[in-house]
């Protein structure tokens, strides 16, 4: 018999530790939408917000993208995030080949 928790995706058990869990948009939310989407940036007093939160005790911060996990990186080169790539397929958290079937 699955368990709730067995039933969870692998991303969230990693951010139930945490008392906040901030899960952020790219396209939209940090970066205004743009006509071509390698134009597109996040402002840069945003930089420092996102650091500010993911170094807070309790405190978990994840950018969700339909981008690529690189792409993430590149647009928000801030430590200590959790980067979740193509809405869940990459990313330190992804399923494996096999699951995504």
């Amino acid at each position: 018999m699955q368990t709730r928790s067995s039933r969870l995706p692998r991303t969230v058990p990693c951010l139930l530790g945490a008392a906040v869990l901030v899960a952020l948009d790219l396209d939209g939310t940090l970066a205004p939408i743009v006509g071509r989407p390698e134009r597109a940036g996040v402002l840069p007093r945003i930089l420092p917000l996102l650091a500010k939160s993911a170094r807070r005790r309790g405190t978990r911060v994840a950018i969700v993208s339909a981008r690529p996990a690189s792409a993430i990186r590149r647009l928000i080169p801030v430590a200590g995030l959790h980067r979740v790539g193509q809405y869940g397929l990459e990313g330190p958290h992804a399923p494996s080949a096999d699951r995504r079937r």
